[in-house]
């Protein structure tokens, strides 16, 4: 999925906003002051969507149902922070 519009530079500080129109014609705006979660904030699983109107949404659409293998990945067992990196 894409993180639009949380990377979208309308709604980081200073941007212009994002202004949009519902079906019934109100018209309303995302803002740099109020620009919704950052990605990776929210987390759900399909069950949540169940019931929900937001299931019929294109970017709720043939979520996967399990995390893909990457081969190779052992996981991590420390964080290590070099402070001499880049100096």
């Amino acid at each position: 999925m894409s993180s639009r519009p949380f990377d979208d530079p309308r709604v980081l500080p200073g941007g212009s906003g994002i202004k949009y129109q519902l079906e019934n014609g109100e018209v309303d705006e995302i803002t740099s002051d109020a620009p919704g979660w950052k990605w990776g904030m929210v987390y759900f699983t399909k069950g949540w969507l169940e019931g929900k109107v937001v299931r019929r949404e294109s970017n709720y659409q043939n979520l996967p149902d399990k995390v893909p293998e990457v081969k190779g990945y052992t996981g991590w067992d420390h964080m290590q922070c070099d402070m001499d990196a880049g100096r």
